[in-house]
C-alpha cells in the first residue's frame, strides 16, 4: 500500500495532476472569427446557433439571414473553439491549418491565429 501511494505522489507531482494550467489573457491580443454556414446544397443557414469560447469568455450568436457571422473576443493562451449544434461536413478556412474539427460539431482555432474566415458546411 505504501508503495502505491508514493508511486501516486510520484506521478501527481511530475504531472501536475492531471490538471491544465489556467487560462489567461495575452496582452494586446485579438481573435476574430467570421464565416458563413450552410447546408449541403449550399444555401445559408439563417438562425444558427454558434458557440465560441476563448477558455475565459464564451459567447452564443445566431447566423445573421446570410448565413454570416462574426466573433471578436481578447486573446488567451487556449485555443479558441467554435462549436455548432450540427454536424460539420466541410470546412474551409482562410488559412491552411489554421484550424481542425475535434469533435463532429466543434471546430478548434490554432491559439496563433488572429484573424480566420471560415466556410462550415453542416447537416
Amino acid at each position: 500500500m505504501r508503495t502505491l501511494f508514493s508511486l501516486l505522489t510520484i506521478y501527481l507531482m511530475t504531472n501536475g495532476g492531471g490538471c491544465d494550467r489556467p487560462a489567461e489573457f495575452v496582452d494586446n491580443s485579438r481573435v476574430v472569427v467570421e464565416g458563413t454556414v450552410l447546408d449541403s446544397l449550399q444555401k445559408p443557414i439563417p438562425k444558427q446557433l454558434i458557440y465560441f469560447s476563448n477558455g475565459i469568455q464564451s459567447s452564443e450568436i445566431k447566423t445573421q439571414p446570410n448565413g454570416n457571422f462574426h466573433f471578436s473576443f481578447p486573446g488567451t493562451n487556449k485555443n479558441p473553439t467554435l462549436q455548432t449544434g450540427e454536424k460539420i461536413i466541410s470546412l474551409e478556412a482562410s488559412k491552411d491549418n489554421s484550424c481542425r474539427i475535434i469533435y463532429p460539431n466543434i471546430l478548434v482555432i490554432d491559439d496563433s491565429a488572429t484573424y480566420l474566415n471560415v466556410k462550415l458546411i453542416i447537416k
